[in-house]
């Protein structure tokens, strides 16, 4: 048996659409972690749908279990990879089960990503599970409905957390506030920026709220990076243009030549590439900022076109792909 636990507040994005929905977003577009109570996820190796164990209220009363039709569990580097399958069974605590998303199937034959096989197959699983419910002979011990997690799980916020052999990388956070607006605040490392001029307190705040919008919208936003005894280092910037990353990096003048940067932003490329799901990254680079032109090139970007900025000056955009 393999049991998951979805935290709450675990963090999770959505490859870029469309998604068969009516907007072509996906159904959670908008929510960047799991809200609620966690969910306790029970699967068998090879079998094709999990059930998920729910709780509700103050108390966290058990409030059923959720037979969600999937693929079966592939282990990866990272964990596990599966796709759902549509069709879910509900049954509540004390209640009868019911069917859900039936109608869905025969939606996704039209659309041509199921064939009439496949809804088949899934509707034969649905249909062994449902005689084994009403049987009373379903596998899970319902001990399980009391499951609790080890202390210090839930009501923690998990954070997503980038760390190399020197650096520690988490979301630009209110607690980063006075370290991020310093670094904005410091004409030293405005030189190379659109306005050339320091950042005023209150717009880096605005900034900060504008990255936790965009982490919830798009599974991305600006990075804090620390030293691995907590000293601040500086932000790789990741800005959404189009739902699409466009990555930068400042690193507090202290920390300038010691490679610091391009192993930051090696840390976020590759988050956003894989995690993420992007199709591309975009770098906008002043031809005169020799320092992070050697950044873009150790990162593997491609320099894709270059033109003059409103101050005159010659901006090159750099590229990378998967």
């Amino acid at each position: 048996l393999i049991a998951i636990y979805l935290l709450s507040g675990a963090p999770f994005t959505f490859p870029p659409g469309p998604w068969p929905t009516p907007n072509g977003l996906h159904p959670w577009h908008g929510r960047s972690a799991w809200e609620g109570h966690g969910v306790l996820m029970l699967q068998r190796p090879g079998e094709a749908y999990a059930v998920w164990v729910f709780w509700d209220g103050e108390e966290r009363s058990f409030a059923g279990w959720y037979v969600n039709f999937e693929e079966p569990l592939r282990r990866t580097a990272r964990g596990f990879d599966t796709q759902d399958l549509e069709l879910d069974i509900w049954w509540p605590a004390g209640g009868e089960w019911e069917w859900k998303d039936d109608e869905t199937l025969e939606q996704r034959v039209a659309e041509g990503r199921y064939t009439e096989e496949q809804v088949a197959a899934v509707r034969l699983d649905g249909w062994q599970v449902a005689a084994m419910i009403d049987a009373g002979e379903h596998w899970w011990d319902e001990g399980w409905s009391t499951w609790t997690p080890p202390p210090g799980w839930e009501g923690s916020a998990l954070v997503l957390t980038l760390t190399s052999e020197r650096l520690r990388l988490t979301p630009l956070a209110e607690d980063d506030l006075e370290d991020y607006a310093a670094l904005r605040g410091d004409p030293r490392t405005r030189v190379y920026s659109r306005s050339g001029v320091p950042v005023p307190a209150e717009r880096a705040r605005q900034e900060l709220e504008a990255s936790s919008a965009s982490w919830r919208a798009h599974g991305f936003g600006h990075w804090v990076v620390r030293l691995l005894d907590g000293t601040f280092v500086g932000v790789i910037h990741v800005v959404a243009v189009d739902a699409q990353p466009e990555l930068g990096w400042t690193l507090v003048p202290a920390a300038w030549g010691q490679g610091l940067a391009t192993e930051a932003a090696r840390l976020v490329a590759a988050d956003l590439l894989t995690r993420a799901g992007v199709p591309q990254i975009t770098s906008f680079l002043h031809a005169e900022n020799v320092a992070s032109r050697r950044i873009a090139e150790k990162l593997g970007m491609h320099l894709r076109e270059s033109g003059t900025d409103e101050r005159g000056r010659l901006v090159e955009a750099w590229e990378l792909r998967p």
